[in-house]
């Protein structure tokens, strides 16, 4: 549950969508002052019986739980999620929220953490256990200013049922390295520090993890992301 200017009402947290939106009901309701701009529309599909199209949205004041409140555009459209507000990754990154499917949790900002609502029809969701790591198998000690590598899975999990994700070790700067096939092979983790780092064996440097789903733990990145990339300006 969660309040949309301080109406209470469910919110769907959608891994699957990249847009945030509320119905043209619930907007009438909340006397939403409506932003709309015929050359900024957006087309979706997969949230309504056909593709939806709008060009209207509006600045809501999202509660979730009862302690953390966001100032968020959204898109005002009809939809068949069953809600009348969806949350999709365009907020639920940049707000730092984390979804544990297999306790129904939403883990917040500050380790808050507010209970998710499963439907009668949503399948169990087991994807955390099939979530996958990779990491050194004994500690690595790394001089300033040099580089240590450790090897991954032979066989890593299917990209299409996967996407992988890194994280830095303190001063320790994560490249991936593929083989001619696009298979992650190794990672290197170079010291951009000036004084001699470690990274504990079995630490998961990468894990594989579901699509839709997001790591239980902050500080992972896709290795497609803009932040992978600055990171390697450093290596």
């Amino acid at each position: 549950m969660g309040a949309v200017n301080n109406v209470r009402t469910k919110i769907l947290l959608d891994t699957g969508a990249n847009v945030s939106a509320v119905t043209e009901s619930f907007a009438k309701e909340l006397r939403l002052k409506r932003l709309a701009n015929a050359d900024l529309k957006i087309d979706v599909q997969g949230i309504g019986k056909s593709k939806v199209e709008t060009t209207t949205r509006a600045m809501v004041k999202v509660t979730l739980g009862w302690e953390i409140v966001y100032e968020f555009e959204v898109w005002i459209m009809d939809h068949h999620a069953g809600v009348d507000v969806i949350l999709g990754t365009d907020f639920m990154i940049p707000a730092g929220i984390r979804l544990d499917l297999f306790n129904s949790k939403a883990k917040l900002p500050d380790e808050i953490e507010i209970n998710l609502i499963k439907s009668a029809s949503a399948r169990e969701d087991t994807e955390y256990g099939n979530t996958i790591c990779g990491g050194p198998t004994e500690t690595m000690d790394v001089a300033s200013r040099l580089t240590a590598e450790f090897k991954l899975l032979r066989r890593p999990p299917d990209e299409a049922t996967h996407e992988l994700w890194v994280r830095r070790v303190n001063k320790l700067v994560p490249t991936v390295k593929f083989t001619t096939n696009g298979r992650p092979s190794r990672v290197l983790l170079t010291n951009t520090g000036e004084k001699p780092g470690s990274c504990p064996a079995h630490f998961p440097v990468v894990q594989w993890v579901p699509h839709e789903v997001l790591p239980l733990t902050e500080g992972y990145v896709r290795v497609d992301s803009t932040k992978y990339r600055d990171w390697q300006v450093l290596a």
